[in-house]
């Protein structure tokens, strides 16, 4: 379940049914104006209040056998996009005289991810779908392109430049276009050796990644 404590005390403060395990972590967000506290887990995705965990609303996730891996995004105002088994769902929520509800707009296998995190971008959205790059379409759910052979490595986006910055599980930095009409990768290098599975971390004009035993840093130039 999702449980809440006291910073002050370390006493709980609350606790809130939501199934039995995920990868996913508990987040904050404003949806329909009004801020709560969103959990995905294998049985269900819930929204509760932040002060009490009283429940706001909930959309069953359908089964108990896969677990949520990576966080939900929101989408405007009252959108969310969700994993759901091996694709996605871009939920829509309403809360009309004081009843909220949770429906599922569409449901896609254009982004297949396990653990790889999403980016959301003007209206798309960019991953790894089995271990190839692509982009979704966040109006319809459709695949834009697919392209790019990183395996299961991961990526961050740039939204000020409308950059993408992959980091492949072989070690290769790669800079993509964040361009929804097609794919255009911009330059890579290898930037370290072994498998990678973490986020690539641009700070102060520097470019750190890391595997599970080393980690580089690149000074950014022009």
């Amino acid at each position: 379940g999702l449980v809440a404590y006291h910073t002050k005390s370390g006493e709980r403060a609350w606790n809130a049914a939501c199934g039995t395990n995920s990868y996913s972590s508990p987040q904050r967000a404003t949806l329909c104006g009004e801020e709560q506290i969103v959990m995905a887990s294998d049985q269900m995705l819930i929204a509760v209040k932040p002060d009490s965990g009283e429940l706001l609303w909930e959309f069953s996730m359908g089964n108990s056998i896969t677990m949520p891996e990576i966080q939900p995004h929101v989408v405007g105002d009252a959108q969310l996009l969700i994993q759901a088994g091996t694709g996605l769902k871009l939920l829509e929520l309403s809360h009309d005289d004081g009843k909220w509800s949770a429906n599922a707009a569409w449901k896609s296998q254009a982004l297949r991810s396990s653990f790889n995190d999403l980016m959301v971008f003007s209206g798309a959205a960019y991953g790894f779908d089995e271990g190839i790059f692509g982009c979704l379409d966040l109006k319809t759910g459709k695949r834009r392109w697919k392209r790019g052979r990183y395996s299961h490595g991961q990526a961050v986006l740039l939204a000020e430049q409308q950059l993408l910055v992959v980091l492949s599980e072989g070690g290769e930095a790669v800079l993509v276009a964040a361009d929804p009409d097609q794919f255009r990768e911009l330059g890579r290098f290898q930037a370290i050796e072994g498998k990678c599975w973490n986020y690539p971390l641009i700070a102060g004009g520097r470019l750190y990644v890391r595997n599970g035993e080393e980690a580089a840093c690149y000074v950014i130039g022009e």
